[in-house]
């Protein structure tokens, strides 16, 4: 998921390819200058036509998708389980061979 910041420099890189200041920016969505500055430092935490209007300035648009799920690792939750689950198995495996050889090797 992208930050804020990571959105707010998307749309200031989206501005300046288009030509904008933030004051045309401004006067074009009706958005304070202030506002276009707080959104493009990863500041702002008003409304969400506000921000929808920013974003049609700048030809740009929300798009929701589904959530990648991680571990404190990083690792994506099917890989941390899978492998997890590998280490179990040779956990096991170890242990069921190793008690069976030590059995027969002492009978």
């Amino acid at each position: 998921m992208a930050t804020r910041g990571e959105i707010g420099k998307k749309i200031r890189l989206a501005r300046k390819r288009l030509g904008y200041t933030q004051k045309s920016l401004s006067e074009k969505t009706k958005v304070n200058k202030t506002t276009i500055s707080e959104i493009e430092n990863g500041r702002f935490t008003g409304s969400f036509d506000i921000f929808e209007r920013v974003l049609d300035g700048v030809g740009l648009q929300f798009e929701v998708n589904k959530k990648n799920l991680t571990c404190p690792n990083g690792m994506k939750l099917k890989q941390y389980f899978r492998k997890m689950m590998n280490e179990i198995i040779y956990k096991l495996y170890h242990l069921v061979f190793t008690s069976n050889n030590a059995k027969s090797t002492t009978t």
